[in-house]
């Protein structure tokens, strides 16, 4: 799930905004108990990596 857009990235062209958001968080985000699990970690940190070495190539 993509970030509903209350980011910087309205502010510039050509962007988007690109966070986390997994199945069973609820709303968890920018709260004072914002959690991940670490398994929702690591595959964040996958997507983001094929992210980047996909826009690395465009």
């Amino acid at each position: 799930m993509a970030t509903a857009g209350g980011t910087y990235a309205k502010a510039m062209p050509n962007m988007a905004p690109f966070g986390p958001g997994f199945p069973g968080q609820k709303g968890s985000g920018h709260n004072p108990d914002e959690w991940m699990t670490v398994g929702d970690l690591v595959k964040i940190g996958k997507i983001y990596a094929l992210a980047l070495y996909q826009m690395g190539n465009l």
